[in-house]
């Protein structure tokens, strides 16, 4: 195909030779430059919408990141409320929740401090029925220079059971899917957004025992140890009444025995 332009009395023409002959067309004819403005605006409109739709892939492309991102987070946080779980001790009892999923850890015995002594520790502990010794450090201290652990009694019954005297179980659980736990006194039931491990007596030391204690939730239907009925003291456990006065009287009744509530989320 041969292109040849030809300026004659000022008209310009183009002439396009090929298979099918000649072709001529006048450059400076109105139809044919208002074609080629309107090809012209149509070609800045398509490039207009091609970098609209860079900008809306790149958009895109961003919002899929973060999704990405905080999927990823969910997951992790999934999975770590699904492998960790949040651990507690159930006092009073051998066995963890059931209903909840919750996981058995180790069952045990309540030990602490001498209730009538002064320098015992406060915090009872959730003692393992199968502990492990140094056989060397027998004999390696001076007993009268050393902290003394006992075992717990519950001083008078709990719940609807026959406890009194008898000694503590407890059983440590784990408490899958949740990451945290809580004891509420003076509550049986949970708040919103957290469920409910156990409820409970609210239990402690006596006014005038010497050693300090602590207050502990007691499962509302405790067990007992096997042979564990006799009356040998220790950390004992005993039920806690309100006392109205600088303890406000509604909502608290003066006398009456405190419940509470242990919750995960």
């Amino acid at each position: 195909m041969l292109l040849f332009v030809i300026f004659r009395f000022h008209l310009i023409f183009v002439v396009v030779s090929g298979s099918h002959g000649e072709k001529r067309l006048l450059l400076n004819d109105p139809d044919y430059a208002a074609r080629i403005q309107q090809l012209e605006v149509s070609m800045q409109t398509l490039v207009s919408e091609m970098n609209s739709v860079k900008q809306q892939k790149f958009a895109t492309e961003a919002n899929l990141l973060e999704a990405n991102t905080k999927i990823f987070q969910l997951q992790s946080a999934l999975n770590l409320r699904t492998q960790n779980g949040a651990v507690y001790i159930r006092w009073g009892k051998k066995t963890c929740p059931q209903t909840n999923g919750t996981q058995l850890i180790y069952s045990g015995t309540v030990g602490g401090g001498w209730y009538d002594r002064t320098s015992s520790p406060a915090e009872p502990i959730c003692l393992p029925h199968d502990p492990d010794f140094v056989t060397k450090d027998f004999a390696s201290t001076d007993s009268s220079w050393v902290s003394s652990l006992y075992g717990a009694e519950y001083e008078v019954n709990v719940g609807g059971s026959y406890t009194t005297q008898n000694d503590v179980p407890c059983a440590v659980c784990r408490a899958t899917g949740s990451i945290s736990v809580l004891m509420i006194p003076g509550k049986t039931s949970c708040y919103t957004g957290w469920k409910r491990e156990y409820f409970g007596r609210m239990a402690a030391g006596a006014n005038y025992n010497k050693a300090s204690s602590q207050y502990t939730c007691i499962d509302e239907n405790p067990d007992i140890l096997e042979a564990g009925s006799d009356n040998k003291d220790g950390y004992l456990f005993y039920p806690v009444r309100a006392a109205c006065g600088s303890l406000r009287c509604p909502p608290f009744h003066d006398n009456a025995l405190l419940t509470c509530v242990v919750c995960s989320s």
